[in-house]
């Protein structure tokens, strides 16, 4: 990647002010790479400004959420926009929408399948297994790499490997893992705080998806959904879904796991994860998209009719 890198370099030069965002309702690789790039930002002498529209609390440990933009973005302008693990621009949240559009210099960076390539310069690899992993290999300066950093970039890698587990994970993955706990990083408690702890309306939401559970196409496709009365109930919003799809895919004899949860205006988010089946096509065909193995979409419908659309693309493909 060393023209890669050097290309960066010089798109970035210049640059005094910069805006970073990454898709809606982030995730750990997500909120791991927004918070590492405005940290390298900043030890680089550039202003950094974060527009997220939700983080979840469970990453508050980490450094870089005081760059949180929270006024009015109509008064926000800077030198170049960076997009982060974000596929296709209408990803992004409106906020961070609204600057992306009159920002100069706009910047992608990205490692999913469905990319759109909709910034002015677009760095995107399918075959890593993060963000954060892609960040990981395109700076050029390992000193802006310190403590900090390191941990934003390990919690991304982190996350969206499950503790590498994923079939994503490489040897380069693995490599830029231990360099970065090479920065003396917690790395315990990034893996406790990311996969293992949740809230107690987690908790009672996992319940309810559980309860809620159906066991389809001989035991190969769970399926469940959660209706915006079910989450108030719980006490939780969006955010304290992050997990269940991953809890369905590892019931024994799954290949493919689905989880349905309203979310208003008449709309449902779809989580689909597999093994061996591309879900990414199965929610392309719905507006949505992601990697092979995990992937999501948005769709106006009931939650029964969206069960069902998904039930009728994944019949016949499971194996």
């Amino acid at each position: 990647m060393n023209s890669v890198e050097k290309e960066l370099s010089e798109y970035l030069e210049g640059c005094k002010t910069a805006v970073i965002s990454a898709h809606v309702n982030p995730d750990g690789d997500a909120v791991g790479a927004v918070f590492s790039v405005a940290l390298m930002l900043k030890n680089s002498g550039v202003e950094p400004s974060i527009i997220l529209d939700s983080i979840p609390h469970k990453y508050s440990f980490l450094k870089g959420g005081e760059y949180l933009y929270t006024g009015d973005t109509d008064e926000l302008f800077a030198d170049i926009f960076i997009s982060l693990d974000c596929a296709c621009k209408d990803r992004l949240c409106e906020r961070a929408l609204r600057v992306f559009d009159r920002t100069p210099k706009t910047l992608n960076i990205d490692h999913h399948i469905s990319n759109t390539y909709f910034a002015d310069v677009n760095y995107v690899y399918p075959e890593l297994s993060s963000t954060c992993e892609l960040l990981y290999h395109l700076v050029v300066d390992r000193n802006l790499i310190d403590k900090d950093t390191a941990s934003a970039l390990y919690t991304g890698i982190m996350y969206d490997t499950a503790g590498f587990r994923h079939a994503s994970t490489t040897s380069e993955t693995l490599k830029a893992a231990a360099a970065l706990t090479e920065k003396h990083i917690p790395f315990s408690v990034i893996y406790r705080s990311v996969l293992l702890e949740h809230s107690a309306a987690e908790a009672k939401i996992l319940g309810a998806a559980i309860n809620n559970m159906k066991i389809l196409n001989g035991g190969k496709y769970i399926s469940s959904s959660l209706s915006q009365t079910e989450m108030e109930l719980c006490g939780c919003g969006i955010n304290d879904l992050d997990g269940i799809v991953e809890y369905l895919i590892n019931v024994r004899g799954a290949t493919v796991a689905g989880l349905f949860s309203e979310r208003g205006d008449g709309k449902v988010k779809i989580s689909l994860r597999s093994v061996g089946l591309d879900v990414s096509k199965i929610c392309g065909a719905f507006g949505g998209g992601g990697h092979v193995n995990a992937a999501g979409a948005t769709v106006i419908a009931s939650l029964s009719e969206a069960e069902a659309m998904i039930a009728e693309e994944i019949t016949g493909k499971i194996r």
